[in-house]
């Protein structure tokens, strides 16, 4: 079994819809990757602002979507770290990467310096097109059993 975190840049009035298909089936922006979460994510909020981490930031990740029976979600990010990403300036990037390793508690000293680097692209790139088209940034969070497709996961 695998979890499997999908950005999504979509209305929030097709949460449900989201929630219920495959993103392969909708013409939407997105990317997949492995060992991502909310925790990971207000980790990078706090690094791009040189901030100690506040777990209390947390709460700003509203969960649209969850299935008991699944265990999938559909959350939307918080529109702070969104707003952050997007204006991360590209000299800033390798700085970031450098201070996303250790945050309070928990590790990423675990991954490759490739997929962080492609993750924090991919973030950003997701943040702006959120912000242009106006649509929030969501993250859908996925159990399954099989593998899944490699076209568009990082790992």
């Amino acid at each position: 079994m695998k979890v499997v975190y999908e950005f999504i840049v979509a209305d929030r009035e097709k949460s449900k819809l989201l929630a219920e298909s495959s993103i392969e089936e909708m013409s939407v922006p997105y990317f997949r990757c492995f060992g991502m979460d909310p925790v990971n994510l207000a980790s990078l909020y706090f690094v791009i602002h040189n901030k100690p981490f506040r777990e209390s930031y947390l709460q700003q990740f509203s969960v649209l979507h969850h299935d008991h029976e699944t265990c999938d979600s559909l959350v939307e990010m918080p529109k702070s770290l969104c707003e952050a990403l997007a204006s991360l300036p590209s000299q800033k990037h390798a700085d970031v990467l450098e201070s996303w390793k250790e945050k309070e508690g928990f590790s990423l000293s675990h991954w490759h310096d490739e997929f962080k680097r492609n993750v924090l692209l991919n973030l950003v790139e997701l943040s702006k097109t959120s912000q242009d088209r106006c649509q929030p940034l969501m993250l859908k969070v996925r159990v399954v059993d099989s593998e899944v497709p490699a076209a568009r996961t990082l790992h």
